[in-house]
């Protein structure tokens, strides 16, 4: 079930072995790193994502730019709290709760 949210946000750039990949999300949406899930906008070049579900394909941040405006980003509603968005692993959710941290 899509929905759109308009927000400000950021743009990871990450290198997964040849293929740079580039992922666009608001601020709070929750990236799987190195060191544990983080918000987008607190990702850095320190940081490393994943191409896989099972985070064994590391991928380097090359930048994280913010998005000068607003702009539109498309939720999805899915059966997994977990995605491959853009090929990078991200969660379904677009804040650190308590619950779903538990659960997740």
């Amino acid at each position: 079930v899509p929905h759109v949210v308009q927000a400000t946000g950021v743009v990871i750039t990450a290198k997964c072995d040849r293929e740079q990949r580039v992922l666009r999300l608001t601020n709070e949406h929750l990236v799987y790193t190195g060191r544990g899930l983080k918000a987008a906008k607190d990702v850095t070049e320190l940081d490393q994502v994943f191409a896989d579900m099972d985070e064994k394909k590391p991928c380097r941040v090359v930048s994280v730019q913010s998005e000068k405006s607003p702009q539109k980003y498309f939720g999805l509603n899915c059966i997994s709290s977990d995605v491959l968005a853009q090929g990078i692993k991200a969660s379904t959710f677009g804040k650190l709760h308590n619950v779903p941290s538990f659960w997740m």
